[in-house]
C-alpha cells in the first residue's frame, strides 16, 4: 500500500467559496430544512436517507457538471425522442420541486473492486475492464434530516449501465444506518433497501470504514470533517438523477432512449449543493475499507451484498462539509 506520511492531513484540494449561492441555497440551513412534507399515501413524518448520496456527487462533480451543461442543450420543455421512447425534461413552468432535505458532511474514497457476475437489475449492465470496476466507500454524518440526526455507510459496488437511458452510474449494493427509524422509513416511504448497524464516527483513527466480527462499524479521523468556515453559504445545486430501489446515483443526462429496457425503477431528481469541498491525501492499510467480515442483513432484490475477491482503496478521498442534499419526486422510469 502507498505511504506518504508527511501528507497524511495534507489538502490538495480546498473549495470553499464564500458569497457564492443560488437561489434558494442563499437561505441559512435552519430556515431551508423544514420544506419535508408527508409522502402522498404515507401517514405522519418519514424519510430516507439518501445513501450517499452526496458523496459520490462531491467526487463526481466535473462529470456531472458536464452532463447537466450537456443536456441543456436542448430547449427546456421538450422531449427527446429514441425508439418511440420520451425522456422527460422539466419546463420553466413545470419546474421541479425538492420537498425534502439532509444537511451534514459527507467522506468518499473510490476504489478498485472485483465487477459483480451479472446483471444487477433489469437493463442495468455493469461496466468493467478485465473483471475490474470503480467502487468504494461513502460515509454520512446528518445533522439534520426529517427522522433526526444519524450515521449512514455505504458500500459502493460498481460503476453501471442504463440500457434504457443510456446514461452511467455508481451503484451502492449495502446501505447501512445506525438509526432504527431511518432503516424503516428507508424501505416503507422511499423503497431503499437498508439494514440498522452499530455505526460510529471517531475522531482518531485511519480514515475509512473498519467491521469487526459482530458487524459494527468504526469510521476513523472524523474529528476534522467539520471544515467550511462559519456562515459559509451553500453552493452548487449540481442536479443527478437517483433510483432509490437500486442504490445508484446517475448522471442528469440521456442522449438515447429504449423504450423495451426496464422502466420499472422509479426515478428521481436529486439537487447537491455544499458549503466546502477538499480532496485529501489519506491512504489506509490492511483491512481498512474492506467491508470484510460482514454478515446478514442486505435487504432488496438488487444485487444485495457480495464479498468482492479484489478490493484496493485509493489513497485519496474526496469530502464535503455543509452538504445539502435535496429530494424530488418521481419524474420517470429507468
Amino acid at each position: 500500500m502507498l505511504a506518504a506520511p508527511s501528507f497524511a492531513h495534507l489538502p490538495l484540494l480546498d473549495l470553499t467559496p464564500s458569497g457564492w449561492s443560488s437561489g434558494s441555497s442563499s437561505r441559512p440551513l435552519s430556515q431551508r430544512f423544514w420544506q419535508a412534507e408527508p409522502q402522498r399515501g404515507a401517514q405522519g413524518w418519514t424519510c430516507s436517507s439518501v445513501f450517499g448520496c452526496t458523496t459520490v456527487a462531491a467526487s463526481a462533480c466535473a462529470l456531472v457538471t458536464a452532463c447537466s451543461r450537456a443536456s441543456g442543450q436542448a430547449p427546456r420543455g421538450q422531449r427527446r425522442r429514441g425508439r418511440g421512447c420520451v425522456v422527460r425534461l422539466s419546463s420553466e413552468d413545470a419546474e421541479p420541486k425538492y420537498p425534502w432535505s439532509f444537511t451534514g458532511r459527507v467522506r468518499f474514497r473510490p476504489a478498485f473492486v472485483s465487477a459483480p457476475s451479472g446483471p444487477v437489475a433489469e437493463g442495468v449492465q455493469v461496466l468493467s475492464l478485465f473483471g475490474i470496476t470503480v467502487g468504494g466507500s461513502v460515509c454520512l454524518e446528518y445533522d439534520m434530516s426529517p427522522v433526526g440526526p444519524y450515521l449512514e455507510v455505504v458500500q459502493m459496488a460498481a460503476v453501471v449501465f442504463s440500457e434504457r437511458l443510456w446514461t452511467l452510474a455508481l451503484w451502492g449494493s449495502r446501505l447501512m444506518v445506525s438509526d432504527a427509524m431511518a432503516d424503516s422509513a428507508n424501505g416503507d416511504v422511499w423503497g431503499v433497501p437498508s439494514e440498522c448497524r452499530d455505526i460510529s464516527f471517531e475522531a482518531g483513527g485511519p480514515p475509512g470504514v473498519v467491521t469487526d466480527a459482530e458487524g459494527r462499524l468504526r469510521i476513523g479521523d472524523w474529528g476534522g470533517m467539520t471544515f467550511a468556515d462559519a456562515g459559509a453559504e451553500t453552493w452548487g445545486q449540481l442536479p443527478i438523477w437517483w433510483t432509490p430501489t437500486l442504490k445508484a446515483l446517475w448522471a442528469p443526462l440521456s442522449p438515447w432512449c429504449d423504450e423495451s429496457k426496464g422502466g420499472s425503477l422509479p426515478l428521481r431528481r436529486l439537487r447537491l449543493s455544499a458549503s466546502a469541498l477538499r480532496l485529501r491525501w489519506a491512504p489506509v492499510g490492511d483491512g481498512v475499507d474492506s467491508f470484510g467480515g460482514l454478515t446478514g442483513g442486505g435487504k432488496g432484490a438488487f444485487g444485495g451484498p457480495r464479498t468482492e475477491s479484489f478490493r484496493v482503496p485509493m489513497p485519496f478521498v474526496v469530502e464535503v462539509d455543509g452538504v445539502l442534499i435535496e429530494i424530488g419526486e418521481i419524474f420517470d422510469g429507468l
